[in-house]
């Protein structure tokens, strides 16, 4: 059968990590290089996403998005999500070590990731066509990943407030942001 586009709406996590500093990084390497580390590091994201049970949803130059609860629907999808994020920081410092002692650079990542209401589905057009997860709380788990520093995880206090969460991980609250299109701002916790 033809797939249809469109989408359902879903309850799900979604986590971006990016690279901190990617194109100043990148500046000095040849694209074979480039290509050579970005994958290095998107096959630990990929490893950390499969053993908490998400999905590789993207890559956007040097960011992975990635989707818990579909297309399976998956009632720990936030704390799959938060693990897999704290997969990803173990993964990446060992890949760092051995970077280090080749005397070179480590690769900082952030990651943000929300979670909520989104439509899940095939979107694009009948020729090309792409599954995937649209909507506010996807925007603003992108946002959240923009607003961590460095090696850090950063969720929304209304996901660290679910009893699920705050009973098995350990936060500090970060900060308010004001977010462009966002009418209040946003607690968020590390």
């Amino acid at each position: 059968s033809a797939q249809q586009l469109g989408g359902q709406r879903v309850e799900a996590t979604v986590l971006f990590a990016d690279i901190v500093g990617f194109t100043g990084m990148a500046e000095g390497m040849n694209p074979e290089e480039v290509v050579n580390l970005l994958n290095r590091y998107f096959a630990h994201i990929v490893r950390a996403c499969e053993m908490n049970e998400g999905m590789v949803d993207k890559y956007i130059g040097d960011c992975a998005m990635l989707v818990f609860g579909v297309p399976q629907a998956d009632p720990e999808h936030s704390f799959h999500g938060i693990m897999c994020a704290l997969t990803i920081q173990r993964l990446v410092a060992m890949e760092n070590q051995a970077r280090e002692r080749q005397g070179l650079a480590p690769v900082r990542f952030r990651l943000g990731l929300n979670s909520g209401e989104m439509l899940a589905g095939n979107m694009g057009s009948q020729e090309r066509m792409e599954y995937t997860v649209v909507g506010d709380t996807v925007n603003l788990a992108s946002r959240l990943g923009s607003a961590a520093e460095a090696g850090q995880i950063i969720v929304t206090e209304q996901i660290f407030s679910r009893p699920e969460i705050a009973e098995r991980f350990v936060a500090r609250a970060h900060r308010s942001i004001r977010l462009r299109g966002i009418q209040h701002p946003v607690t968020t916790y590390a």
